[in-house]
């Protein structure tokens, strides 16, 4: 990886609530949000899966940790871990969410929403 992926991944975060934004004004009207988790860690990318369905995914813990932040954001927000938070602080508007219960950890995460 490079040493500004997480700020990359924010920005690309950014980008994608932009352009949902303006395909809702749209022809047509119609309206949709997305829930954007980002985390930061090691993680195991690969073609995985068997003989008949290969698929190139990643997988591990901060990959659970980025699902399980989707999860509890709400539509149109963008949720990012700690681990993220200390790669990108400076680089934009965040809000401490405080912490939070995340399925498949023992311990909190402590979470943050990205403003801008």
């Amino acid at each position: 990886g490079r040493e500004d992926d997480a700020v990359r991944a924010v920005q690309a975060a950014l980008r994608m609530q932009e352009a949902l934004a303006s395909l809702s004004k749209g022809k047509g009207g119609v309206k949709f949000s997305v829930r954007i988790g980002i985390n930061t860690g090691a993680v195991v990318a690969g073609n995985i899966g068997s003989p008949r369905r290969m698929d190139y995914t990643v997988i591990g813990d901060a990959v659970n940790v980025a699902q399980r932040l989707e999860s509890i954001a709400k539509p149109g927000q963008i949720l990012i871990g700690g681990a993220t938070y200390e790669k990108v602080k400076g680089h934009f508007l965040l809000s401490e969410i405080g912490r939070q219960r995340v399925k498949g950890k023992d311990k909190e995460v402590v979470v943050y929403e990205v403003l801008g």
